[in-house]
């Protein structure tokens, strides 16, 4: 078969490591929402428990929709078109600008090269934007692997719920995210 190219061959990576994010979280959330029902008996560690497990719910929700959301834009062929293309388009503006003589198709020249130069900044704050999230799935699913782990070698919910600190930060930044990557797409499709 032909040779992949270096940029197809990213993208199936990325295509490979979000499916094992997805699988991740799923197994985490089961493994918890398990372990947290087999130690929920009494009621103050009970009450915790079932805070907790609400918190996990959240956060799987929160990483399959971030999840769903890179995969949308990272597959959405019209940025991987201008992504190539934006840059090309202001280099070849530049040139024809810098030789026109003619004032009015020079001022359009100038107002389109403009137009570009945003295009490609809002293209930049989105790629910028998109390795953000996908750094904060892989921070939310180190965390769910952290509970996990300590809910398996015995430590309380309480030592658990010390999270409860730690979450307000993760459901903020995945919150900001979210409607970043909205604001963005809202942008992309109205532009």
């Amino acid at each position: 078969g032909r040779l992949m190219s270096g940029r197809e061959r990213e993208r199936l990576q990325m295509e490979a490591r979000l499916k094992e994010y997805r699988e991740q979280a799923a197994a985490y959330k089961k493994q918890i929402d398990r372990l947290l029902r087999a130690s929920g008996r009494r009621t103050a560690s009970g009450v915790r428990a079932e805070r907790l497990q609400m918190q996990v719910n959240r956060w799987t929700e929160s990483v399959q929709d971030l999840i769903e959301r890179v995969n949308l834009l990272r597959q959405d062929a019209v940025i991987a078109r201008d992504m190539r293309r934006v840059p090309a388009a202001i280099a070849e503006l530049e040139t024809r600008l810098a030789a026109e003589t003619d004032e009015t198709v020079r001022a359009q020249l100038a107002q389109t090269l403009n137009n570009r130069r945003q295009q490609l900044e809002s293209l930049r704050e989105l790629q910028a934007t998109i390795r953000r999230a996908e750094v904060q799935i892989e921070s939310t699913l180190s965390m769910l692997g952290t509970i996990y782990s300590q809910l398996l070698t015995g430590q309380s919910t309480r030592h658990v719920a010390d999270y409860n600190r730690l979450a307000a930060g993760v459901d903020e930044e995945v919150q900001r995210l979210q409607d970043h990557l909205e604001a963005l797409r809202e942008v992309r499709l109205g532009g």
